[in-house]
């Protein structure tokens, strides 16, 4: 078995091999795309190279269903195993027909097991992207054993319940392949878990690795398990090379040597195995033990330092506070070189780690793009969440994907975490039209070739934008050269529906010369730790009713991003947003001077609450209604079409 990725579902891809009598060619039917035609020549040379022999008959591969097209590069070990077992097979149907019905066509079925890999030619395996998703797909097809590189080893163990077996290169893959071949097919799956002890084609100790030397045919375990064993007759080169026919012209490995011109460095084959626990803090140790949290530096937000960095903008900063506190979208619109993009660039700081149920949605659409960090072989889960600023000049389909094989765009990479438009007005405005409705539902559904697949897309927008072309409309001391008319046409690609959607408008003025030169009025831990604070108490508030069962099953914590206050249905808004007496009527007040909409009026009750929130206050004052009117309302000098 096989994956082929489409989309964030993806479909499980059978893969079939027959030799046939006649020229030795090889047919790949099954609607291969280019990559996959591609993959005979590649797995023709890696055969050779590893020191295994090449069938000499015709060779017919079919990935099935065939009405699928299958695209990259993950195919070439499989198809390469699904070869090597063909020829297995072929050998023993010759030698022993009585017991196979003198078939020597495709090889048995074994125990299913999915196999995902590149092939370099030299018989190594590189890593391939979207194993978090094969397994997902796997899973839900009843496959518990999985083939992978070694790169992706610990990505594969992150989902509960599977036994993953790590390989470096072609000979180690067919080692295990082996192993699963002689398996029964009813083996207890507790059997399967690390240090279940020996099994008749490779050692296992504890999910480490265990390496066969060519030359000595000895077993080697790590020196750090201070076991003895014996050797098993499958377990080194010659008993593998046995499994071959002798008459393939030319075959290689009748003295393990390996063929000359085979790159250099190539170790012997090594492959470890470990049984998945489903616990995301031991999704790369195996050992039981638990492993710290990972923190994913600044650097890999893009950023080198906090919210010292800015100066005078201390109602910018309030305002991200409270977009972070209650999950609030937010435009800042101000000149420019006043630190919109500064502050802004910064937000994901203030953010808490991700739950494991999204951290495994985060994890799993970035697996699918190929964009997971460096360092995720040791730690694969994305603990931070993401923050995601394409260029103005992205295309719509790089913002909501769709390109290729369904991948996912900006908005879905964005998922759990922030999408930050700098310069939003410079987007297309069919491009951020598009945005409407994931701010919605929290999800998109992209449609390519007849099929469509849906993301997840719950992420915080933030919009930096100039007043105007020249960035000196509203401003004081400075001359905008800008018509009325072209002020109007630069705010027209933000649509009212659009801009209806974000609930915080903040105005940034240039921030004055004394504070330049003044120390850090703000603390990035501290932040953080008053909206941790501040979303602990929405969860004790809210939590309870929004963990109502779902199709049977009960909702967990694992929901935060969905009990933020941003995210209240009007139901919820008139149960949680208790106001005094005199803060109701200052909200009656605000909503008729502003001539707010329905969704502007709910939307400065969710602002309020969330500011209550920060505070620590359960019931909403006058204080709370009057800043989040500020908050929600635009700037007395920008065009009247944003009032």
């Amino acid at each position: 078995m096989s994956f082929s990725a489409f989309g964030y579902e993806g479909e499980v891809i059978k893969v079939e091999v027959d030799l046939r009598r006649g020229l030795p060619v090889v047919d790949i039917v099954g609607l291969p795309g280019s990559a996959v035609k591609e993959a005979k020549e590649r797995i023709r040379a890696a055969i050779r190279n590893a020191a295994l022999p090449f069938p000499q008959e015709r060779i017919l591969i079919n990935l099935s269903p065939a009405d699928l097209k299958k695209e990259g590069s993950a195919f070439d070990l499989p198809i390469a195993l699904a070869v090597l077992r063909a020829q297995v097979h072929a050998s023993s149907a010759e030698e022993t027909p009585e017991l196979t019905g003198g078939a020597r066509g495709c090889a048995r079925e074994v125990r299913r097991v999915m196999v995902l890999g590149e092939l370099e030619l030299s018989g190594r395996i590189r890593p391939v992207r979207g194993t978090l998703a094969a397994v997902a797909a796997g899973l839900s097809a009843h496959i518990y054993d999985y083939i992978v590189p070694k790169e992706n080893e610990a990505e594969a163990r992150i989902t509960p319940g599977v036994r993953v077996f790590a390989v470096q290169e072609l000979r180690a893959a067919l080692v295990a392949c082996q192993q699963l071949a002689v398996e029964p097919q009813n083996a207890p799956r507790e059997q399967s878990a690390p240090g279940w002890g020996q099994s008749n084609s490779v050692l296992l100790w504890e999910g480490k690795q265990v390496s066969v030397e060519d030359t000595a045919h000895r077993v080697h375990l790590p020196a750090d398990t201070g076991a003895s064993v014996h050797q098993d007759a499958g377990m080194d080169a010659g008993a593998i090379m046995a499994l071959f026919p002798k008459r393939c012209p030319g075959a290689v490995g009748e003295t393990g040597a390996r063929p000359e011109g085979t790159a250099p460095g190539v170790s012997p084959f090594l492959f470890s195995v470990g049984r998945s626990t489903g616990d995301a803090s031991d999704s790369a140790g195996g050992t039981g033990q638990e492993r710290p949290v990972q923190h994913w530096p600044h650097a890999a937000l893009g950023v080198t330092g906090g919210f010292e960095d800015v100066r005078g903008q201390r109602k910018l900063i309030r305002a991200l506070q409270i977009a972070a506190a209650g999950g609030h979208h937010l435009i800042a619109y101000g000149a420019p070189g006043c630190g919109k993009t500064l502050s802004l660039s910064r937000f994901a700081l203030l953010l808490p780690d991700l739950d494991a149920r999204t951290a495994l949605e985060v994890t799993r659409v970035h697996s699918i793009a190929g964009l997971l960090p460096k360092g995720a072989e040791q730690d694969p889960l994305m603990r931070r969440p993401p923050c995601r600023t394409p260029h103005s000049s992205a295309s719509a389909e790089g913002i909501i994907g769709g390109a290729g094989t369904c991948l996912p765009g900006e908005i879905s990479l964005a998922h759990g975490g922030v999408l930050f438009l700098d310069e939003a007005t410079q987007f297309k405005r069919p491009v951020l039209e598009t945005l409407r409705t994931p701010l919605e539902t929290g999800q998109i559904t992209v449609s390519r070739a007849g099929k469509s697949s849906t993301y997840p897309a719950r992420f915080q927008l933030l919009l930096a934008v100039n007043p105007c072309a020249c960035g000196n409309f509203g401003v004081q001391h400075k001359v905008c050269t800008c018509a009325p008319q072209a002020v109007e046409r630069y705010w027209r690609k933000l649509t009212a529906p659009l801009l209806d959607r974000v609930d915080l408008r903040v105005e940034v003025l240039p921030p004055a010369s004394h504070t330049l030169l003044s120390e850090p009025a703000c603390c990035t831990a501290r932040l953080r730790k008053t909206v941790a604070c501040a979303l602990e108490a929405q969860w004790e508030r809210q939590g309870s009713c929004l963990c109502a069962p779902i199709n049977g099953r009960s909702s967990t914590v694992e929901d935060w991003i969905r009990y933020r206050n941003a995210r209240l249905s009007p139901e919820n808004v008139q149960r949680w947003c208790m106001l005094t007496d005199d803060a109701a009527r200052e909200f009656h007040r605000a909503v008729g001077k502003e001539q707010l909409s329905g969704r502007g009026g709910h939307a400065v009750l969710k602002i309020a609450r969330t500011i209550a929130d920060i505070e620590g206050v359960a019931r909403l004052q006058v204080a709370h209604v009057q800043e989040a009117v500020a908050l929600r309302t635009w700037s007395a000098l920008l065009p009247h079409s944003l009032m």
